[in-house]
């Protein structure tokens, strides 16, 4: 077999399977909104469900006295592989009061 055969071949496979993931509908679900003036946006995907490679991004409402605490973007991932369920991920973050009393 010549290079240029399997060379044909290697790309071909990691453009399908770069790419499944629009095959198969994987999607996650929407996340929970931050309690305490907590806001989402997702890009470039903006409704649910959401498809594999959108990015939500976490904020507080400005002037509301609460700031967020943990990390700001989580990203939709493929699941286990075997459903069409993806998951996000990274940990939810929170608003937290940001005055000391």
């Amino acid at each position: 077999m010549h290079w240029y055969v399997v060379a044909y071949i290697f790309l071909t496979l990691r453009h399908v399977f770069k790419y499944r993931f629009v095959f198969l509908g994987i999607v996650c679900s929407a996340l929970t909104v931050p309690m305490n003036f907590g806001l989402i946006s997702y890009f470039p995907d903006t409704t649910d469900p959401y498809d594999v490679g959108t990015v939500a991004t976490y904020s507080c409402a400005t002037n509301s006295g609460y700031g967020l605490t943990g990390a700001s973007t989580r990203t939709c991932e493929d699941g286990d592989r075997l459903t069409t369920a993806g998951v996000w991920r990274g940990i939810s973050p929170t608003c937290d009061c940001e005055y000391n009393f």
